[in-house]
């Protein structure tokens, strides 16, 4: 896999040894192995590597595992499919084997995977990345799809899907399908999607006498709980066990907390709106539920210690909120009774849904044959040996009668937490709120202030 970090030296080598290669190797040329690369030009061998990849994204160079890497044919460059992947994106899901051929239906895929190390990288840089015409197809979410689609940095797929026997829009799940549509149009394909629900602990809930919760809860009913189980675990000391965990810098999360009490990140224009009464409303009683009732670890707990899940299997937290794979986690490694819940309810019923999927760049030389890839990946999808462990809801023709009920009850009114066709920056996001989260400043004057400044930079 092609890591997109690149060091200046490494970047002289990559260009002395593309002035090589033309002048003294022919196409099926094998290059010489790394070690004697790095004696021969007297650097690192990581510094070699990085060259070498670069020559390899560019089409220049081709590795076949166990047999080396050697010059390619100018002439079948344009066969050979770039994909941009950020670190993750396939957690559970392992189709595409990197530098190898990807084979389907008869057909030799050659494809190369450009692996950015997170993925804010592609989030704070989108023009860099889709104005090459080296990269062709993208996996990307539904916070960015449809910034991405209003300034024509993906392909409208329509015309594509209309022609293919393969793969039909009424085939996705309905609500991951409509976060990848713009004006009506497709602009990527969902491969995996999941709402938010609530986990609880039933050992630690019989234990206080609480009735388990169901889908007419609310958020006092989840308060009133979690005051009740969050006290001093005596096993441990110093520890507490909190009645519930969520995280707070979570724009997923906090976009249900604010559409349940009748606000929005956006209006029908995109304008940020956070700065409402009821946008307000709903943050200052996040930041409350860790800085004025303690049910909640704070940020810097979690950062510290353990992740939501981990501390729900040691019974650290009698209920948190989570997506999809967290469900798998516990099925694999709670030694307890749990069950999973739709999220509580405020004036009304909200849960973010997270969608994740495959759009082709706009600027790709090799449209065609990126949208033949895609229905041969689609043709193959759910069936093995793909599927190692899923831990994530599969978008396309996946077999009802699997998914727990709440997850299925949620997506009735469950929307992307950024549906706004203006670009969203997590990290911005994150910083903008870290006072709140850590009881340093009030709602109203963060929210305040996010709003200009999201609105201006907009404009």
């Amino acid at each position: 896999m092609t890591v997109i970090k690149g060091l200046l030296k490494s970047k002289e080598l990559e260009d002395i040894l593309r002035s090589e290669i033309k002048k003294h190797l022919k196409p099926g040329d094998f290059l010489m192995p790394e070690m004697q690369l790095a004696e021969k030009y007297s650097v690192g061998r990581i510094t070699v590597r990085k060259a070498v990849e670069g020559l390899v994204n560019e089409g220049l160079l081709q590795r076949i595992q166990g047999k080396g890497t050697f010059v390619t044919n100018p002439r079948e460059n344009n066969k050979r499919l770039n994909i941009l992947l950020s670190k993750g994106s396939f957690r559970g899901y392992e189709p595409l084997p990197g530098d190898n051929e990807f084979q389907a239906n008869g057909r030799k895929w050659n494809v190369n995977i450009n692996l950015l190390q997170e993925r804010s990288e592609l989030e704070n840089d989108l023009p860099k990345f889709f104005s090459s015409e080296d990269i062709d197809l993208v996996y990307v979410h539904e916070g960015i799809i449809q910034y991405l689609a209003k300034n024509r940095m993906v392909l409208n797929l329509d015309k594509f899907i209309e022609k293919s026997g393969v793969i039909r829009k009424n085939d996705f799940e309905p609500h991951a399908m409509k976060t990848f549509l713009w004006n009506n149009s497709a602009y990527g394909l969902p491969l995996f999607y999941s709402p938010l629900v609530l986990y609880y602990n039933k050992d630690i809930f019989d234990a206080y006498g609480l009735q388990y919760p169901d889908n007419t809860w609310k958020w006092d009913d989840m308060v009133e709980a979690a005051s009740t189980m969050t006290g001093v675990n005596q096993k441990v000391g110093k520890w507490k066990t909190f009645g519930l965990g969520l995280y707070q810098i979570n724009k997923n999360l906090l976009a249900a907390m604010v559409r349940q009490n009748g606000g929005d990140f956006y209006d029908a224009e995109g304008k940020c709106v956070l700065d409402s009464p009821e946008a307000v409303e709903a943050m200052q009683f996040c930041s409350d539920l860790s800085n004025k009732l303690h049910i909640v670890p704070t940020i810097h707990f979690i950062d510290q210690n353990f992740s939501l899940k981990e501390m729900f299997c040691n019974k650290y937290l009698g209920m948190f909120i989570g997506f999809y794979d967290d469900y798998v986690y516990l099925k694999e490694n709670f030694n307890g009774r749990w069950d999973v819940e739709e999220l509580p309810m405020g004036k009304r019923r909200s849960s973010p849904l997270s969608v994740q999927g495959w759009a082709i760049s706009s600027k790709s030389r090799r449209k065609a044959e990126a949208f033949e890839f895609l229905e041969s990946f689609y043709r193959n999808f759910n069936k093995k040996p793909f599927i190692r462990f899923l831990t994530r809801i599969p978008a396309y023709s996946f077999p009802s009668g699997i998914l727990p009920v709440p997850f299925i009850r949620s997506l009735e009114y469950a929307r992307p937490a950024h549906d706004s066709p203006k670009k969203f920056n997590p990290e911005e996001f994150r910083m903008g709120f870290i006072n709140l989260w850590t009881g340093f400043e009030k709602a109203e004057d963060v929210c305040k202030t996010f709003c200009a400044k999201f609105n201006n930079e907009s404009e």
